[in-house]
């Protein structure tokens, strides 16, 4: 293994450990360039190249990322989608209702959901889609109704 090999496996493990460090901040403690971080960086993440997203991943702006996208997705994209949540979700109580025999609620159909969310993440626990609909889910089930 070479030197520069061995440098990107050091900052790799870096920037799993503290993600939240700036490319700068990871470059002093580990005596290297900006640069070859936000290149080690990509490699790590690369859908967070990608135009419109954020190009360097930090936890903060990583969360602010994930509830912004939760935020759209359940008050505009899946609204004008699906309709109404609570209508949406009271229909599928219903079916579920018929399909289990037992009186079903749309709070459990939420909490369901998210339980189905969660069985994919551990398959996939790096897919940031699914932490996103589990944040739009927590939040419809936080409303009154």
């Amino acid at each position: 293994m070479n030197r520069k090999s061995k440098k990107g496996d050091k900052i790799k493990k870096y920037i799993i450990k503290y993600p939240e460090q700036t490319n700068k901040q990871v470059a002093d403690k580990l005596k290297t360039v900006p640069s070859y971080v936000h290149k080690v960086r990509k490699e790590l993440y690369p859908e967070y190249v990608s135009s419109g997203m954020i190009p360097v991943v930090t936890a903060k702006n990583t969360r602010v990322k994930v509830l912004e996208n939760a935020k759209q997705l359940v008050n505009k994209d899946r609204a004008e989608v699906y309709g109404d949540s609570k209508i949406n979700h009271d229909r599928i109580a219903k079916f579920w209702s018929v399909i289990l025999g037992k009186e079903i609620t749309s709070q459990q159909v939420i909490m369901c959901m998210t339980a189905l969310k969660l069985a994919r993440l551990i398959e996939t626990p790096d897919h940031t889609d699914t932490w996103t609909d589990i944040c739009g889910y927590g939040a419809l089930g936080g409303e009154d109704d």
